[in-house]
C-alpha cells in the first residue's frame, strides 16, 4: 500500500482548559476567538482548531508551526479560564515533559561519561549509596539493587504506581489529602513535616517491588524524581541548577522554569499563580511555596514541575531533534535514547529513556494522567523509514498540549489538520518575536530587536535564543525594581556581523573581570559594550556585563570600580586631550558611587559628560544638549536616597532624527514603542528606574 506523504513541518499547540487551580466554566464557546494576525490562506486551519476547542469544551489554545526549522505561524486562540487571552508566550504546565526534559539531562551526562547508564542507584556501589534505608528497618526486597539508570529512564525500575497500598509515592500527600486509603509516608517515618525526596526514596528502600527491574515497562514520576536526586549528586548542582545551566540556557529556552508564572499585582509585586492536579474526585492545588498537601513544583520538579511556553517547546525539539546545529544529543545519544529495551523486543511500540518509540521511527512523550494531556511528536517523512538522522526536508514534529485528560487520538487530529494547509505565509522567522517588544526590520534587511524589562535569570537564554539568528546586543542596561533585577536589551542582525560575531559575558564580579582582561589572548579583539549594575541574585552585589568583538573601532581603554570624584577628575584630562568617554555606568553600593568606564582614543571635543542628573534635569538636558547639535550616546540610572539619579554623555553625530523621553511607564513605553515603529524609528537606549516602586524608563530612539 502506498505511503501516504505529508508536508514537513513543526507544530505546537497548547490548549487550556484551566489554569491557576480554577475549575473550568463551559459556557461560551460558541465565542471563541483567534487572538492573533489572521492570514487568508490559514483560515481553515484556524477554523478546524476552534472547532476541535469546542467539541472538546476547551476555553483556549496557543499554536506554532515550524517548517525545515522556521517558524512559520503562531497565533492564540480563546482565554484562559481567568480571562486572560491565550498568547503563544502563555506559560503551560509542561507536565511528564518534565521527565523528558530529565532524560535528556541525564543522557547528555551520560554522552559526556559523567556516569554510566547501567550504574546501579543503590547499594555501596550505587550513585546514591549515600542513601539507606529507613531508621529500623532494612531492604526487603534485595532486587532494589539492581536498579539502574537505565532502568529508570525507561519507567522499568520495578514500581507499579497503579498498585496499592502506596500507589504513586510522590502523590502520596495528594492522595492523602483526597480522602485515599493509602499508606502515610510521613507518619511511617515518624516525620513531623511532609516528606522530602530523600524521604521517600529511603522508605521506598524498605518495601518489595512490584517485579524485577529491567522487565517489564510500568509508568513511574517515582523513578523519575530518583533521576532528578541522580543528577543532583553527579553534578554536585541543584536539579534546577543544572538543568537551567546545560540544557534550557544553551537551547535559549528562556521562558522554560519550574512552577507557575507570577502574577503582576496593580501594585508592584508578583504574584505566584497556583495550578492544580486533577482528580476523579477534583482538583487540588499546588504552589510553589509548601501548603497543608505539601506538594510544590519544586517537590515535583524532575518528574512534573516544569512550566514552558511553544516557543520554548519548539526549541528543546530542535536541540535533541539531531538536526540542529546546537543540538544537546549526538546522533549515538539519539539512537540510544529511542533505542527498543529487551522486555519490549516482540512491540511495535515500546518506551525508550524520556520518550515513547516505535518501529516506524517515530517518537513522542504523553502528559501525566493527573494533569493536562498533551503530545510531543517527531518523525520522518520518508519512504525508507530505517533513517533516524535526516535533513528538516525528512522530519515533522508537533507538541499538541490540553488541559483536559479525554484520551484523544491527538497525533491524528493535528497530523490531519496541517496536512491540509497547501500555503504557508511568506514572513520572517517568527522565533525573533518571541524574544522582543519590539522587532524593526531595516530596508537593507538588517534588523533591531528590544526587550525593555528582562529578568535577570532570563538574560543569557534570551541572548543565546537570538544569537542562533546572528543577533548581537548593541545596548544592555540593568536595573532594580524593588528585590529584582531586570535588564534593557537591544540587539541587531547585520550582515557584517555574520562573520564577525560577539562574545558576551554576565554576571562578573571585579576579579574575574581583572582575570578576563589578563587572559585575553589576542590584540584584535575589540570591546563592543561594558556596563556595570547591581545584581539581586548575587545578593545586590556590582557585577559587570562585557560584549567582545573584532570589530576595529579604534583603541577603547576600560575601567570599573573607580570611585566617582576620581573619574570626574579624569572627564577634564580627556577634554583638554580631545578624548571622549564612551561609556560611564555609575552604581551607588552601600552609601558610595562607582563607576565603569569605556573610553576611544579617537578624537572629539564637541561632547559633554553629566554624572549626577534627576530625571527632570534629564528632560532639560535632552532639549539643551540638541540645540548644540550634540546627540544622547550612553545613559544610565542609578538610585540614591530613594531619587534616581542619571549620568549621561552626549556627542555630536548626524543622525536623521531622534526621539527621547526621560520618564516613560511600562504602558507609555509600550505606546511609545507601537508609535514610533510606525513613523520608522529604531530605538538606540532604553535605561530602567524605580518611581515609588514601579518601572519608569528613559529611551530614545533614531530615524
Amino acid at each position: 500500500m502506498e505511503k501516504r506523504v505529508l508536508p514537513v513541518f513543526l507544530l505546537v499547540v497548547a490548549l487550556a482548559c484551566y489554569t491557576c487551580g480554577h475549575p473550568a466554566d463551559t459556557k461560551g464557546y460558541d465565542h471563541l476567538t483567534v487572538n492573533g494576525e489572521r492570514y487568508p490562506e490559514l483560515e481553515k486551519l484556524d477554523e478546524k482548531i476552534v472547532d476541535f476547542l469546542i467539541e472538546n469544551e476547551y476555553v483556549g489554545a496557543t499554536l506554532g508551526v515550524m517548517r525545515n526549522g522556521k517558524l512559520l505561524y503562531t497565533q492564540g486562540y480563546g482565554t484562559t479560564t481567568d480571562g486572560e487571552k491565550m498568547l503563544p508566550t502563555t506559560l503551560m504546565h509542561s507536565s511528564s515533559i518534565s521527565k523528558s526534559i530529565t532524560a535528556v539531562a541525564i543522557l547528555k551526562l551520560a554522552q559526556e561519561d559523567r556516569l554510566g547508564l547501567d550504574e546501579t542507584i543503590f547499594g555501596e556501589d550505587g550513585i546514591l549509596s549515600h542513601l539507606r534505608p529507613l531508621k529500623h528497618h532494612t531492604v526487603s526486597d534485595p532486587r532494589v539493587f539492581d536498579i539502574t539508570v537505565e532502568h529508570l529512564l525507561q519507567h522499568s525500575g520495578g514500581w507499579n504506581q497503579a498498585r496499592g497500598p502506596i500507589y504513586d509515592p510522590l502523590m502520596n500527600s495528594l492522595y492523602l489529602a483526597r480522602g485515599h486509603n493509602v499508606t502515610d509516608i510521613a507518619e511511617e517515618m515518624g516525620s513531623l513535616g511532609n516528606p522530602s525526596h530523600s524521604d521517600i526514596i529511603r522508605y521506598m528502600m524498605t518495601q518489595r517491588l512490584h517485579f524485577s527491574p529491567g522487565t517489564k515497562y510500568q509508568y513511574s514520576n517515582f523513578g523519575y524524581m530518583i533521576l532528578g536526586h541522580v543528577i543532583e549528586v553527579v553534578t554536585r548542582r541543584t536539579y534546577d541548577r543544572y538543568v537551567r545551566d546545560e540544557i534550557l540556557t544553551p537551547l535559549g529556552m528562556w521562558r522554560t522554569r519550574l512552577g507557575p508564572h507570577h502574577a503582576k499585582s496593580q501594585v508592584y509585586g508578583w504574584q505566584d499563580l497556583v495550578h492544580s492536579i486533577k482528580f476523579a474526585e477534583g482538583s487540588i492545588s499546588l504552589g510553589n511555596s509548601s501548603g497543608d498537601d505539601g506538594v510544590t513544583y519544586d517537590f515535583l520538579d524532575s518528574s512534573l514541575g516544569w512550566f514552558s511556553t511553544v516557543y520554548d517547546l519548539l526549541r528543546f525539539i530542535n536541540g535533541i531533534s539531531g538536526v540542529e546545529k546546537f543540538s544537546q544529543l549526538t546522533s549515538k545519544t539519539l539512537d540510544l535514547m529511542l533505542e527498543k529495551p529487551t522486555f519490549s523486543e516482540h512491540s511495535d511500540t515500546w518506551h525508550g529513556m524520556g520518550f515513547r518509540a516505535n518501529n516506524n521511527n517515530e517518537w513522542w512523550q504523553t502528559g501525566d494522567p493527573h494533569d493536562n494531556e498533551m503530545v510531543i511528536y517527531h518523525g520522518t517523512q520518508s519512504a525508507d523509514n530505517t533513517r533516524k538522522h535526516l535533513s528538516w526536508e525528512d522530519q515533522i514534529s508537533y507538541v499538541f498540549m490540553l488541559s483536559g485528560n479525554n484520551r484523544k487520538n491527538v497525533r491524528r487530529f493535528v497530523t490531519n489538520t496541517i496536512s491540509s494547509v497547501k500555503q504557508w505565509p511568506n514572513q520572517p522567522d517568527l522565533f525573533i518575536t518571541d524574544c522582543g517588544d519590539s522587532v524593526n526590520v531595516r530596508k537593507d534587511g538588517s534588523a533591531i530587536v528590544m526587550k525593555y524589562m528582562l529578568p535577570e535569570h532570563h538574560i543569557q537564554a534570551h541572548a543565546i535564543a537570538l544569537a542562533r539568528f546572528n543577533y548581537h546586543p548593541i545596548w544592555i542596561n540593568g536595573f532594580t525594581i524593588g528585590d529584582k533585577t531586570f535588564f534593557s536589551i537591544i540587539l541587531e542582525k547585520s550582515a557584517k556581523r555574520k562573520d564577525n560575531p560577539v562574545d558576551v559575558f554576565y554576571e562578573l564580579d571585579n576579579n574575574e573581570l581583572a582575570e578576563m582582561f589578563q587572559t585575553w589572548p589576542s590584540k584584535s579583539l575589540s570591546i563592543q559594550m561594558i556596563t556595570s549594575y547591581l545584581s539581586r541574585k548575587n545578593n545586590g552585589h556590582i557585577r559587570h556585563m562585557i560584549a567582545v568583538g573584532s570589530d576595529d573601532k579604534g583603541v577603547r581603554k576600560v575601567g570599573w570600580h573607580e570611585k566617582l570624584g576620581k573619574y570626574t577628575q579624569r572627564l577634564v584630562e580627556w577634554k583638554e586631550n580631545g578624548q571622549m568617554p564612551l561609556v560611564q555606568s555609575i552604581k551607588n553600593y552601600r552609601g558610595q558611587n562607582y563607576v565603569t568606564l569605556m573610553t576611544t582614543d579617537r578624537k572629539g571635543s564637541n561632547w559633554k559628560s553629566y554624572t549626577d542628573l534627576t530625571k527632570d534635569e534629564l528632560e532639560v538636558t535632552l532639549k539643551q544638549n540638541a540645540v548644540k547639535q550634540r546627540t544622547l550616546t550612553f545613559l544610565d540610572a542609578r538610585m540614591e536616597e530613594g531619587e534616581a539619579k542619571f549620568s549621561a554623555v552626549f556627542s555630536q553625530q548626524k543622525l536623521g532624527g531622534w526621539v527621547a523621553h526621560a520618564q516613560l511607564s511600562a504602558a507609555q513605553m509600550n505606546e511609545e514603542i507601537s508609535k514610533l515603529k510606525g513613523l520608522e524609528y529604531i530605538p538606540k537606549i532604553i535605561v530602567g528606574y524605580e518611581v515609588d516602586g514601579k518601572p519608569y524608563f528613559a529611551a530614545m530612539w533614531t530615524k
